[in-house]
């Protein structure tokens, strides 16, 4: 009974909270209006994407007053520093790279360009909530390129696998390369929905922790009030390759559903990735 009285107790001061947050944080949301123009001319010339990309740090060029210095020029760096500019911030990005980029670092070589980090993204489609954000985060600018279907062969040793985009194609084409192994198949896309993945029930409650107070967010943790929020919190407890070996015995099975979370921007099995 106390359990669920203390429950109850942490929902309402987190309603309490959010709503007393809403009211009182000032105006001006600057992801209100969609992105104010289409996309511009893709840059192309290796000369001009330099002058942003490989932007050497200068002293003279530092503002003489900052509101916040963003270390790091990964997507989270860029993503929080553009952010603050949107509102009025005057943001510094620093990063030890001679590039900016993070993950999203691309090279050129003879011509041709490679990349050396994240290689396609998923649930990109119109309207998600990934798409979403970053139309709001660059403006619009980043365009985006649907990959034929299948998306993605993973090869090990001699033995190669074919992944396919959307949820009944993905599991149907792993069922059919993997006929012993329909029941585990199933089981991990059920799971997959009760993780974190954008446009499932849990996906508000994941970000709980980070809303809350720090003072409420190890309450809910030290007393075990956050597993009884959601069940994603349960398998947050719980790694990917411990997960993985518990629903099969198939090694390759095993790598190819590790394989997912390795490398991508986000889990390709919802839609198409790009």
């Amino acid at each position: 009974m106390w359990v669920t009285l203390l429950l109850l107790v942490a929902l309402a001061t987190l309603a309490v909270g959010l709503v007393a947050h809403r009211l009182l944080a000032p105006a001006g949301n600057p992801f209100a209006r969609p992105p104010s123009g289409p996309p511009r001319p893709l840059v192309t010339e290796l000369r001009v994407r330099d002058k942003v990309l490989k932007r050497g740090f200068s002293a003279h060029r530092v503002p003489p007053e900052l509101d916040a210095v963003v270390v790091g020029s990964g997507m989270g760096g860029l993503a929080a520093a553009g952010t603050l500019a949107k509102v009025g911030k005057r943001v510094l990005v620093l990063e030890q790279h001679d590039q900016a980029g993070g993950c999203c670092h691309t090279f050129q070589e003879q011509g041709n360009e490679f990349d050396v980090g994240i290689h396609y993204v998923g649930q990109m489609h119109e309207g998600s909530m990934l798409r979403v954000a970053l139309d709001q985060l660059t403006d619009g600018q980043l365009r985006w390129q649907r990959l034929p279907d299948p998306y993605d062969e993973v090869c090990l040793g001699p033995r190669r696998y074919q992944l396919r985009s959307g949820k009944t194609a993905f599991a149907a084409a792993l069922e059919e390369q993997f006929p012993a192994e329909k029941a585990a198949i199933r089981e991990f896309m059920r799971l997959s929905k009760v993780g974190p993945p954008s446009g499932t029930p849990c996906r508000g409650w994941w970000h709980v922790p980070r809303l809350v107070p720090r003072w409420l967010a190890a309450l809910l943790v030290r007393t075990g009030l956050i597993y009884w929020i959601s069940p994603v919190f349960r398998m947050a407890a719980t790694s990917h390759s411990e997960a993985v070996a518990q629903l099969t015995a198939d090694h390759d099975l095993r790598a190819l559903l590790s394989y997912l979370f390795y490398g991508q921007g986000a889990v390709a099995i919802g839609r198409a990735p790009l």
